[in-house]
């Protein structure tokens, strides 16, 4: 059996945040081979979701780094939430640097200010992106509002405090790359974090201990399914977890130099194909 674990933003999704018909068809033969393909990302449960529903592929999804995840018909398997002392020194030094940031919830992701977010996605896409066309990029920035996969609060200390509350992740988004490095030096100070990124342009913050990889060896412990017959894709820092358990590690070709260096392979760009690449490649060799 073949197992592909897939990050989402700049490995199988392409520029456009849309799986290729050419990595659906992969994703597809895959499953029909009897092999098992997991989806490991940043993004909340709903939007790989809307991501993925446009193909309708259903598999198991790692969210939010590994703080939640779910089975093939959507049934959340595990859950764990940032811990309330670590949320409140979080919280209170980002707001002391003036950064904006947003918080990941069991009951959505919630922002102070959703037009800095729309602002602060496309200038960070566009910025990694040049060519792009600025209104589309913009279009699918608004479209977290529109699909409801993002909510305004105006006190982030009143949402960690309310009793049925879980927040999963912290989610900094700067094109300052000087400050989020500074910032990511203090955070690592703090008690109970783990700090990675999915992105120059961003810090992501979960519960010590949560990432990716671990989430990945105890969904594959729950399928019966072995690390070493595992294959992980990825492109960034978030992924790195993954890397190091997995019994092959594969960056994408437009993945940093630093990345390629911790994988054992290096399959084509996002923007070329590159997971289905990958699955043909090893799917034939099996």
């Amino acid at each position: 059996m073949i197992c592909i674990a897939t990050d989402m933003d700049g490995t199988l999704l392409n520029e456009h945040q849309m799986v290729s018909e050419e990595n659906r068809k992969a994703l597809e033969a895959v499953m029909d081979s009897g092999g098992q393909v997991i989806v490991a990302t940043g993004r909340s449960y709903k939007e790989a979701r809307f991501a993925l529903d446009q193909i309708n592929f259903h598999c198991p999804i790692i969210s939010l780094n590994g703080a939640a995840v779910y089975n093939q018909k959507g049934e959340l398997l595990d859950s764990n939430p940032m811990q309330r002392n670590s949320l409140l020194d979080t919280v209170k030094l980002l707001e002391e640097l003036g950064l904006y940031f947003e918080v990941y919830t069991n009951r959505g992701t919630y922002s102070k200010n959703p037009e800095k977010a729309i602002d602060s996605l496309v200038d960070i896409f566009l910025s990694a992106n040049p060519d792009q066309d600025e209104q589309r990029v913009r279009d699918f920035a608004e479209g977290r509002i529109k699909y409801g996969f993002l909510f305004e609060t105006d006190d982030y200390y009143q949402l960690i405090n309310e009793e049925d509350i879980e927040i999963y992740k912290i989610l900094i988004f700067s094109t300052n790359t000087n400050q989020l490095k500074n910032t990511a030096a203090e955070l690592v100070k703090i008690d109970g974090l783990t700090v990675t990124s999915s992105g120059k342009g961003n810090i992501e913050i979960n519960r010590s201990g949560i990432s990716k990889g671990n989430a990945l060896e105890t969904l594959l412990e729950k399928l019966q399914i072995s690390l070493e017959e595992t294959i992980a894709i990825g492109d960034n820092l978030n992924d790195v977890s993954m890397f190091e358990k997995a019994g092959l590690s594969v960056a994408m070709g437009n993945a940093s130099d630093e990345i390629k260096r911790l994988c054992k392979d290096v399959s084509l760009t996002n923007e070329e194909d590159g997971v289905a690449h990958i699955i043909y490649k090893y799917m034939v060799q099996k």
